[in-house]
């Protein structure tokens, strides 16, 4: 038996994750591209600005994740619940940049509980309902690119984000003015980098999620949900 690789056709080069990964460091660059411009036509403070362009782009994307993620977790035979979760932690990130939106229409720290406590419940929800398989399901899909795009997106913003919104790291820098321009700039890049590898993540697993799908009509159900998502990634 010749266990060779076959050389790839067209048509499934660009249905790869290499290609797909190709495209998503086009995005990246044009993305960043476009910011370094903005900040030399408008000024470090237009652009680092609280609810300024940079933090409405990372809303944008953590949007466009969460709706990946929830339409895989639609889509999916597997890992249902954990992809509810993931779903569901992006779009209350997503609520936590756009705070000043809803205190200026509704109250204090409104996003909490409009958008944080729904999703909180969910969660629980699905956790409880899919409980005998969760631990399971989520190993499984740790191993795909989807879940490794979102875990070092996860990583980023809450560790090395966080860092860097630290003060003291600032205060040798230089006058309070510079220093707060220079954190504020840094700082949303480095969430807008976060929130792009979210907006993969989530467009990742729709895709392994939809060919799973396609692919699973097509055998009528006689594969085991692993032998297709095997076949779909």
């Amino acid at each position: 038996m010749n266990n060779t690789p076959t050389t790839p056709t067209f048509s499934e080069i660009i249905r790869s994750y290499p290609f797909r990964v190709g495209i998503y460091a086009v995005i990246t660059f044009a993305l960043f591209e476009w910011v370094y411009w903005a900040v030399g036509t408008r000024g470090a403070d237009a652009i680092g600005k609280e609810n300024g362009p940079v933090e409405m782009a990372q809303v944008v994307l953590a949007v466009i994740g969460a709706v990946g993620l929830f339409c895989a977790a639609r889509w999916t035979m597997i890992g249902r619940a954990g992809l509810i979760v993931c779903a569901s932690v992006v779009t209350y990130a997503a609520a936590r940049e756009s705070d000043a939106v809803f205190e200026a229409l509704l109250f204090d720290d409104a996003y909490k509980w409009v958008v944080g406590l729904p999703l909180g419940v969910l969660c629980f929800s699905v956790i409880y309902a899919e409980r005998r398989q969760f631990m399971a399901d989520t190993m499984w899909l740790m191993r795909h690119p989807a879940a490794t795009l979102f875990a070092i997106a996860g990583v980023y913003l809450c560790f090395v984000c966080q860092i860097l919104d630290r003060p003291n790291m600032w205060t040798t820098v230089g006058d309070a003015e510079a220093v707060g321009t220079a954190k504020a700039l840094v700082e949303e890049f480095a969430e807008l980098f976060a929130y792009l590898l979210l907006a993969f993540s989530g467009f990742e697993a729709a895709v392994l999620a939809r060919r799973g799908q396609m692919i699973a009509s097509k055998a009528k159900r006689t594969m085991a949900p692993v032998e297709i998502y095997k076949m779909a990634a």
